[in-house]
């Protein structure tokens, strides 16, 4: 696991990366960050986050970029700083969606999650084996598509997404945060160039699920801001009702 310097590199590597899609040098890092330590330290810092499979490289003059793994460990410390934290909420969601989430108006949800995190969105209702999506469009136009295969290979997610919806709800259980499956490790899609969260819930004892579909060069810090002020609606919202 990266020290705390490490650490710091790491996520300043893919945040760098996700705003521009090009590879990091160290040269980039130390005109824009201040790490308190020499272009040669921050290169030997890439160099063992490239040994520990955190970084990729492509070319040997050329920079970095992050690997699923450097995804993984920086999609985990978002999660640990916003799932950690109480109830209570550091969060809140916008009017729309609050209304569609507890009222349970999930096409409405779906368009509504789309456009405010601009990739695509789906919800399940397995009871009713109800099933709506929105925003192939928004994921067609950010997604980093390299050639033909990839597109088709994209459009082959999108029309087998019913069917793998149906297997991956009696698989997902509640718990502390979404899933989140980046590249090929997700059990809903193939392209190695997707990403997706999950969420479940439960609203007047009928389960919903809700995901959302983006490339793995995505904002993950926005999207898992909104699950959690969807998280935190729904659970005011249950204790609510019970009262």
């Amino acid at each position: 696991m990266p020290n705390d310097r490490s650490e710091k590199i790491l996520e300043a590597v893919i945040r760098e990366f996700i705003s521009t899609g090009a590879p990091v040098s160290s040269g980039d890092l130390y005109e824009q960050y201040d790490f308190g330590i020499k272009p040669a330290s921050i290169r030997a810092e890439l160099l063992r986050l490239t040994d520990d499979g955190f970084l990729e490289q492509s070319h040997t003059s050329g920079g970095r970029a992050p690997t699923e793994a450097g995804y993984e460990f920086f999609v985990n410390s978002i999660i640990g700083e916003l799932f950690g934290k109480t109830i209570g909420g550091i969060l809140s969601l916008r009017g729309s969606l609050l209304e569609d989430l507890t009222s349970r108006r999930t096409g409405d949800l779906v368009n509504d999650l789309s456009d405010e995190l601009g990739v695509m969105a789906v919800g399940y209702e397995p009871e009713k084996q109800s099933i709506y999506k929105s925003g192939f469009d928004n994921l067609c136009e950010k997604v980093d598509i390299g050639n033909k295969r990839e597109f088709l290979e994209i459009v082959r997610d999108f029309e087998k997404i019913n069917e793998k919806l149906e297997k991956f709800s009696q698989s997902i259980h509640a718990s502390d945060s979404p899933k989140v499956y980046i590249g090929k490790n997700s059990p809903i899609t193939n392209s190695p160039e997707l990403s997706v969260i999950a969420d479940s819930y439960e609203i007047d004892g009928e389960p919903l699920l809700l995901i959302a579909v983006g490339p793995k060069r995505m904002d993950y810090r926005k999207p898992l801001r909104v699950f959690k002020a969807m998280r935190n609606a729904y659970q005011k919202s249950n204790i609510k009702n019970k009262k």
